[in-house]
Parts: C-alpha cells; structure tokens; sequence
C-alpha cells in the first residue's frame, strides 16, 4: 500500500510500515526516520507541461500571476513549488490533471516523466510545449530501526533491478 508522504511517516513510527517506495532525494528533510537505499529505482525529469499558446520556460514557476495545475498529494512537486511563487492548483487524480489541461481549463501543469515508465500524467495525444525543470530519482527508504538489514535490502534491490530491469510503470503511485 502507498501512503503519502507524511502518513508513511506517522505509520512507520507506530510500527506499521517499515520502509517508504519510490521517494526522491528531495524529501529527505521530511523523513529524518529513514535512510535512502543507495540503489536507484528510477530516474525522470520533472517538467513543466503548457498549452502551445502561451510563453514556456521554467521561469512561469516564479511568476505570482500563473497557476500551475498539479496531482494532490505529490510529494515532489509540492517540495519543489514550496518556495515558488506561482500559485498551486492540486487535483485529485493524474487522470483529472490531464483532463482539465487537454481542455484548456489549465494553461499549465506539472508532472514527472521517465524513460522508465513515461509520464505521471498521461495526456492524450495532443501538442503541447515542455519546459525541464529538474531531474529526479527514485529510491527505497528504509526505517532506521531496520538499519542492520540494509547491505541485504540493497544487494536484494540491485539483482532485481539487474534481473527484472527498472521500475515498471504500473507501481508509480505518486
């Protein structure tokens, strides 16, 4: 079960959860419970996604009058739009995000992609202009009360990754 950020964390001290799947480096400020994995699960680029009519480049982020639609409960984007000045539009579903953007309530959004397992928000086929804004990578975060068994966790991540290959797309959950 995937849990968000901070509910993994309230879960993990109850004893309920012994590790955090597919977290980025960027939220390790907020998990000082666990330690990284140090075998990469996924790497991917989160962008800036915009309707061909308007100015696109990563400077839209810090821009107060833009709002830029996201997935509600993502933990990277909200990590990375913390200290921008464009307002956030959360949306319940990946699926929500891309449908008001193909219908032009959204001028912009975010979203993950990876030659792994493509992108978080699928849109349809469709024009649209990109901007990179950073790139970020994926790892298994372990509890620090289970820190004994990391040389087997990450010798175990690194033959499954070697023998079944990345990350398939259908386990990305946020």
């Amino acid at each position: 079960m995937e849990f968000p950020l901070d509910r993994g964390v309230i879960e993990a001290n109850k004893g309920n959860i012994d590790a955090l799947t597919m977290r980025t480096p960027l939220v390790e400020h907020a998990i000082p419970e666990f330690i990284r994995v140090p075998v990469r699960l996924a790497e991917g680029k989160l962008m800036l996604i915009c309707q061909i009519d308007v100015v696109c480049d990563p400077s839209i982020v810090n821009q107060k009058r833009k709002t830029i639609g996201t997935v509600a409960g993502v933990n990277v984007t909200k990590v990375f739009m913390a200290d921008k000045k464009a307002n956030i539009y959360e949306i319940a579903s990946a699926g929500k995000v891309a449908e008001m953007f193909s219908r032009k309530r959204l001028d912009y959004i975010l979203t993950i992609t990876s030659n792994d397992f493509g992108s978080y928000v699928d849109l349809p086929e469709k024009q649209y202009q990109t901007a990179e804004l950073i790139t970020i990578e994926g790892y298994h975060y372990l509890h620090i009360r289970h820190q004994a068994l990391m040389p087997d966790i990450e010798k175990a991540l690194a033959l499954a990754i070697e023998d079944i290959g990345p990350y398939p797309k259908g386990s990305i959950s946020r």
